[in-house]
């Protein structure tokens, strides 16, 4: 009835008049600037440190403050880089390698590396997450003591990729050569239509036995040399980015035992689209030119 309703209304504005009114936080551009010194001192700095900071020092401010002065300071916590050790030289040899091939032309250009592909893997803790009430934990992700892992070899270029190839047991040399001598003749015909191009691959021993060079030299296949090929630099090796994806992919579908986890990466190795590919490809100039301007130091890709 109207009469029920008019009483309704007048509780609803008795509540809200009744309603103890929080004062609004004030944001003043020396409070911004006390905010900015604190969290911008050091690493590990938060909200609440900095409030209990401040308020010991004798200006009284909250969290929700102290957030909001760091929002108008134009701050942002973000997570560090981990970054490998390099010594002077190693930084020198990635930027001789950057200023060389900063104007490269990669078509003509095989990029290939080996992968350790964990069944049941750890989710990437900044990309991935569970979204759950403030009183509950996040859900457990098992880890085995000893996990079933497996090893693939492949490769990628602007004109497609490689065969996925299983690799049984540890990699050594000779496993290595008769991969390549696999692998090699089929790229030629089908990627390159008998061409010359170059082979990119890491430093690792196992890359330039005897052996594998002259299986190279046989299949009349192009190589940076491995003096040339800075160390400690993934980010320079664009098949690193698709690894990555491909891991993605795999937690994704979930794979309960060994064999689905062959199956599955076999398929989603293939499912990769190969604009992917040429995207993570040729972005390498622009992360070259990023790596001349911090000296040779890594980056994040």
């Amino acid at each position: 009835s109207k009469e029920s309703i008019d009483k309704d209304r007048f509780r609803i504005r008795k509540g809200i008049a009744g309603r103890k009114q929080r004062k609004r936080t004030v944001v003043t551009s020396a409070a911004v600037q006390r905010v900015k010194n604190i969290l911008t001192s050091g690493p590990n700095g938060s909200i609440r440190k900095t409030a209990a900071i401040l308020t010991r020092r004798g200006h009284k401010i909250g969290p929700t403050s102290v957030y909001k002065c760091a929002k108008f300071a134009g701050i942002a916590k973000k997570r560090p880089l981990r970054k490998l050790r390099l010594n002077q030289q190693q930084l020198q040899r990635r930027v001789s390698y950057c200023r060389r091939n900063l104007r490269r032309n990669w078509n003509q250009t095989l990029f290939v590396d080996e992968c350790s592909i964990q069944l049941n893997s750890r989710p990437n803790p900044q990309n991935e997450g569970y979204w759950v009430e403030k009183n509950q934990d996040a859900p457990s992700v098992p880890r085995d003591k000893h996990p079933t892992k497996i090893s693939v070899f492949g490769g990628v270029s602007l004109a497609g990729r490689t065969k996925l190839v299983l690799i049984d047991g540890n990699l050594n040399g000779e496993k290595y050569s008769n991969i390549l001598s696999n692998t090699l003749p089929a790229a030629t015909q089908t990627m390159f239509k008998k061409r010359y191009w170059t082979l990119v691959q890491d430093g690792v021993p196992l890359h330039w036995t005897q052996l594998v060079l002259r299986t190279l030299d046989q299949n009349h296949v192009r190589y940076f040399q491995k003096k040339s090929y800075p160390p400690n630099s993934p980010e320079l090796n664009p098949i690193e980015n698709i690894w990555a994806i491909l891991k993605q992919k795999i937690r994704k579908k979930n794979p309960s035992n060994k064999q689905e986890l062959i199956d599955i990466t076999q398929k989603e190795w293939s499912n990769i689209p190969q604009s992917t590919i040429n995207a993570t490809i040729n972005s390498l100039s622009s992360r070259m030119r990023e790596i001349i301007r911090l000296n040779g130091e890594q980056i994040d890709c």
